[in-house]
């Protein structure tokens, strides 16, 4: 039956955690802080905030935890803002299947424009010339609900990016890289054993080494590279299966809880999550922005900030160029509104084909549940694509049905055993493509670029203009990397007889042909992928617009964690770099505050070079009179009393 809307009310609650009509808000209540309690902090004498990271999802989320984990030393104090609400601790996959609803499929549909909230958290904020599926409003964003690819970038996707980030990402003179230890800390490696150690993925691994010379497109065949950590890293811990920042974020909070918190409570305490926040604006003072305009579940309020302090957009590709093109003064005006070129996103198929058992060579019937993952790699015309492959003996047309699910219960996994198609392996060919970019700061009118909108919100903030170009090389591309599938799916199945090709209409023997213009019922629109990148590309001074650490140009403590500093994208899924990166820039914004760095490159920002401060000691403590001590700067948050 209809419930009634659960509404804040003037009564406190009788103990600190809030009780709905179902169920206690207790990750919530012990993961969030309300504005109230922010500025209570603040008022009652708290140090200012050295970082604020406005977004707390994929990118924005494991950036803030970084922070907090590397500054301990100096004890760096970091708030996380973000416009949705808590909404789930980890991936949606690692809890019981199903759950979730509405918001577990994800958003019931694709636009080009706001059109308000779709299946309670799904927003597209704003308006483009392509549809979208949109934004997911909560803490964790779309990293509780992404697909968990982690692919690298090959040699030749990083070619244009600067030789000293891609030395970063790949490590050199036998130091690991960011991208290995990044894989490790996600799930990507070790191996994904729970998949190449099942009957079918042997059965298809053959096949393809048999088919890979006859289609010659192809480069490469391997594992998926999965963010899924499938067995514990250690003894006595547990795995934590697909990744998302929200347990990351969730344990930085709660340890800063149980151990800074532990004597002074908030003003002791480091790392702050402010939910249902959005930024309207950022206040710049000369090349510093020292203040943040903020709606905070519908009420006005300013947040101020010392000149120091990092401000880190970690709100999307295409929200945090709205900040940038709306506050920071970036953007070509050429053609009248600020405009920033450079935006790629990736050209996306899904190719849905079923082959027979029995020409993969497997058993008439199967004895353990077969569904595995390949990743598949290509190149044609000098540009990169790659192919997802998800394939299992799955009743109906989706492998990925019995792949991503927690079985709580022996019984379902012996019926899902049980209801395995005896006569048929299910694949599907998820191919993904490079698009050009145009790394130049006066953006090309043909290609893909973001300026702003004529249109506001309903809070007066000019929403983003999202154009998305395709380019004749694109599309050519696309063709290529659709024919490619098709024909690697033809040598693994041998003989027409042995498959057959999913249609709007169903299965179909005859392999589908693209049209006249190249395009299939199969490619899915440019927006689809949620892999926008590019656009605040990184690079040396008046050739980029931030540098090799994510901050912009010009300005003295601005910087942006994700995909959205990408100099190209590549063909391969940007979460993988694009933690990597968020990881570098909590390390840059780390050694700027404590002005250290090796290489010069870091300026000191909010702390004193010799780390020392004048604390005034309370006349109590002091033996009756008022007593000004010096304190190492991190001891003096953390409640010295003595020198």
């Amino acid at each position: 039956m209809p419930l009634q809307s659960l509404v804040p009310t003037n009564s406190p609650a009788s103990f600190d955690v809030q009780e709905t009509t179902f169920s206690h808000d207790i990750l919530g209540r012990y993961v969030c802080n309300t504005w109230d309690e922010i500025d209570k902090e603040r008022a009652d004498g708290g140090y200012p905030f050295d970082a604020v990271v406005i977004g707390a999802g994929m990118f924005g989320a494991y950036c803030a935890e970084k922070l907090y984990r590397f500054g301990a030393g100096q004890a760096l104090r970091v708030l996380l803002i973000d416009a949705g609400a808590f909404l789930l601790p980890t991936h949606i996959q690692n809890l019981p299947q199903r759950l979730g609803g509405t918001i577990g499929g994800g958003p019931d549909i694709s636009t080009n424009r706001d059109t308000g909230f779709r299946n309670v958290i799904w927003r597209v904020p704003w308006i483009s010339n392509e549809i979208f599926p949109g934004l997911a409003y909560c803490i964790g964003g779309r990293s509780i609900f992404w697909g968990g690819w982690s692919p690298r970038m090959v040699k030749t996707d990083l070619d244009n990016w600067p030789k000293e980030v891609v030395d970063y990402l790949e490590g050199v003179g036998g130091a690991v890289g960011a991208y290995a230890t990044v894989e490790e800390e996600i799930g990507v490696k070790p191996s994904t054993d729970y998949i190449v150690k099942a009957s079918l993925y042997a059965a298809l691994n053959t096949a393809f080494t048999a088919a890979k010379p006859k289609v010659k497109v192809i480069t490469e065949i391997g594992e998926a590279p999965l963010a899924v950590q499938g067995s514990p890293p250690a003894s006595g811990l547990f795995s934590f299966d697909k990744f998302s920042s929200g347990p990351f974020l969730i344990d930085a909070i709660r340890h800063d809880v149980g151990t800074n918190g532990a004597a002074q409570g908030d003003l002791g305490r480091r790392i702050f999550l402010l939910p249902q926040t959005r930024v309207l604006h950022l206040q710049r003072s000369g090349n510093a922005v020292t203040g943040l305009q903020l709606d905070v579940d519908g009420r006005a309020q300013t947040l101020q900030v010392p000149p120091g302090c990092a401000v880190v957009l970690g709100n999307g590709t295409i929200e945090a160029t709205r900040i940038a093109l709306n506050d920071l003064g970036v953007g070509d005006i050429t053609f009248g509104s600020p405009r920033v070129g450079n935006l790629v996103a990736h050209l996306r198929s899904n190719i849905t084909v079923r082959i027979k058992r029995s020409a993969l060579g497997l058993p008439a019937v199967p004895t353990e549940i077969e569904t595995t993952a390949f990743l598949v790699r290509g190149e044609a015309l000098g540009r990169r694509f790659h192919h997802q492959v998800i394939a299992s003996s799955v009743v109906g047309t989706n492998p990925e049905a019995v792949m991503w699910n927690m079985v709580p219960d022996i019984e379902l996994l012996d019926n899902m055993l049980a209801n395995q198609n005896p006569e048929w392996v299910t694949i599907v060919f998820r191919g993904i493509g490079e698009m050009e970019g145009s790394r130049k700061l006066a953006p090309e009118p043909a290609m893909s670029w973001i300026d702003q909108s004529p249109e506001t919100d309903d809070r007066s903030v000019r929403r983003a203009y999202v154009n998305l170009a395709p380019t004749d090389n694109d599309r050519k591309l696309w063709q290529a990397l659709d024919k490619a599938a098709f024909d690697l799916a033809d040598q693994i199945a041998m003989a027409p007889a042995n498959i057959e090709y999913l249609t709007p209409g169903g299965w179909v023997a005859q392999r589908p042909q693209p049209d006249a213009q190249g395009r299939g019922f199969w490619q899915d629109n440019i927006g689809s992928t949620h892999h926008e990148a590019g656009p605040l590309f990184m690079g040396d001074p008046g050739k980029s617009i931030t540098d090799l650490h994510g901050k912009f140009h010009g300005l003295d403590n601005v910087y942006v964690a994700g995909p959205a500093i990408f100099p190209t994208l590549g063909s391969a899924n940007p979460s993988l770099a694009g933690l990597a990166l968020a990881r570098r820039t909590a390390d840059a914004i780390v050694r700027a505050t404590a002005g250290t760095g090796a290489d010069g490159a870091f300026a000191p920002l909010s702390l004193d070079p010799k780390d020392w401060v004048l604390v005034k000691l309370d006349p109590n403590a002091a033996g009756g009179s008022e007593t000004t001590v010096r304190c190492s700067r991190a001891s003096a948050r953390m409640g010295c009393t003595s020198t």
